[in-house]
């Protein structure tokens, strides 16, 4: 977890996955970057921020995407704030370079936030690296605190993306079955068992369309994103690798446009408030 402390007020954006990850990019090019073009194969900026694909790389996917996750703070919570957290999940080959991500952030930090280059300060308030811990209930509140895109592709047809209306428990667990595929500490129960199991469970969704934007320095133009944040509760009994999947993704997030942020949540079983669904510090 990082901490920020701007050295003024900063508007900001409602949503700061992108500014920060645009930051860190930017952060990581001149503290880590070989310098050449192209890049050399051994160049620690790229293995972190643009991986390339190993050569078994499924042909199906166009890129590779990179070993960390950025998780913002709640969305709108940093509006007009000094002050706010943010934080940084480190996979793979990543996991190795800690020193060297935080040199990163706090160049970056040097030459200020968004468009407007605000001063600010970053340091690291907190570490996590142990594996998930949990306790159990029966009645779950998935809390997405970042918006979380969904798209639902029919044969034949073009994905098209969720409205906040549309989104159901069997929406989210095709979003978190893709999202942790692969994941070697995780094997996967087929995605059927768990719609199976998700037909025994209650559902509620309290969720709402969002819309905002980025900016993007490479276009040079504003870009629009959006989504649904909100809650979304489960009652039932949750199977132990489905309950893992749901801890573990807290790390990872969910839907499209991770890499900006998105599809961030936490999870707490409201008649269990004491258990602790996170990783152990």
């Amino acid at each position: 977890m990082f901490e920020v402390q701007c050295t003024q007020l900063w508007r900001g954006l409602p949503h700061l996955g992108p500014t920060l990850r645009g930051m860190y990019g930017h952060g990581l090019l001149a503290t880590a970057c070989c310098g050449q073009q192209p890049h050399s194969a051994d160049c620690r900026y790229v293995g972190i921020f643009e991986p390339r694909p190993p050569h078994d790389w499924p042909k199906r996917f166009s890129d590779c995407p990179p070993a960390f996750v950025i998780t913002p703070p709640p969305f709108g919570s940093a509006l007009g704030q000094r002050h706010f957290r943010f934080g940084m999940t480190l996979m793979g080959v990543t996991s190795a370079e800690s020193e060297l991500v935080l040199t990163a952030w706090q160049h970056a930090a040097t030459h200020g936030l968004g468009v407007e280059r605000v001063g600010a300060k970053i340091t690291v308030s907190q570490r996590e690296t142990r594996l998930p811990v949990f306790g159990r209930g029966s009645l779950l509140c998935w809390r997405f605190e970042t918006p979380v895109l969904l798209k639902h592709k029919q044969p034949g047809a073009r994905a098209r993306q969720l409205s906040a209306g549309e989104v159901d428990l069997a929406a989210l667990l095709h979003a978190l079955t893709h999202r942790l595929y692969g994941v070697p500490a995780l094997p996967l129960a087929p995605l059927s068992t768990w719609l199976a199991q998700a037909e025994q469970l209650e559902c509620q969704t309290f969720l709402e369309d969002v819309h905002f934007s980025r900016h993007s320095n490479r276009q040079g133009r504003n870009m629009p994103l959006s989504g649904v944040i909100g809650r979304v509760f489960v009652h039932g009994s949750l199977s132990e690798d489905l309950l893992q999947a749901l801890v573990l993704g807290q790390w990872l997030h969910i839907g499209g446009k991770t890499s900006f942020g998105l599809g961030g949540y936490s999870i707490q079983f409201v008649d269990a408030p004491g258990a602790r669904l996170c990783i152990e510090d």
